[in-house]
């Protein structure tokens, strides 16, 4: 999201002027500034929405105040380039938040945490490998394609991705936590792989969605082996 985020409320309302300022519709009284009001409400919710989306509380009633205010001349004690600026500190602080690396001992202790649950395996190379409900027949290769539902998550329990629909991926393409996780799974199944940030996405994560040295626990249905 760049910071200029509201020249795209400025270029919808160019567009409801441009299409609805002739003389035609300005003959249905009202119109011209319902669609005006329409196009730059539903541009100012995506912002609002973009903006809590990463946790930033915003309370609705006072951008509307806010908005009337600028509607009407008066003071709102921002400049546009202030309120630009402002808005730009608030969304970097919090990205800066979520990105930060997480302690290599509270990601230790999740580990051994998962490996103490009844049932599970801890391999050689770090990733816990738990049957939940064992599938039946040949396991996965490298080489082939996997059809599945998961569900991932972070040591504190938060959910940075999951399935609702069947997705499909070649097993070497994926992290080597999940595709060694893979290798051991049978159709059917469902299993709980959980493993290191160095068999994940390492010590700089996934900006914005997996933080740094993250440990992460996936929960795996393997629905369909799909040969090379």
């Amino acid at each position: 999201m760049k910071h200029n985020r509201f020249l795209a409320i400025a270029a919808a309302a160019a567009i409801a002027f441009s299409t609805l300022a002739s003389g035609s519709a300005r003959e249905q009284s009202g119109q011209l500034e319902a669609a005006m009001g329409t196009v730059l409400g539903n541009a100012l919710t995506r912002s609002i929405e973009q903006i809590a989306s990463l946790g930033i509380p915003v309370d609705r009633n006072q951008v509307i105040t806010t908005v009337l205010k600028v509607l009407n001349g008066k003071e709102t004690g921002f400049t546009l380039a202030e309120a630009d600026a402002l808005i730009g500190q608030y969304v970097d602080s919090v990205r800066a938040e979520a990105n930060k690396p997480l302690s290599e001992e509270s990601q230790a202790a999740f580990l051994e945490k998962a490996a103490a649950e009844p049932g599970a395996m801890l391999l050689p190379s770090g990733l816990v490998f738990k049957v939940i409900t064992e599938g039946e027949g040949l396991m996965p290769d490298d080489k082939d394609s996997v059809k599945l539902l998961y569900s991932g998550s972070l040591s504190n329990g938060e959910v940075f991705d999951s399935t609702d629909e069947p997705v499909t991926f070649t097993v070497r393409n994926l992290v080597p936590g999940f595709t060694e996780g893979l290798k051991m799974m049978k159709p059917g199944g469902t299993y709980e792989i959980t493993f290191p940030a160095a068999l994940g996405y390492g010590e700089r994560g996934i900006p914005g969605a997996i933080p740094g040295n993250a440990a992460l626990k996936f929960t795996v249905t393997l629905l369909e082996i799909i040969p090379e």
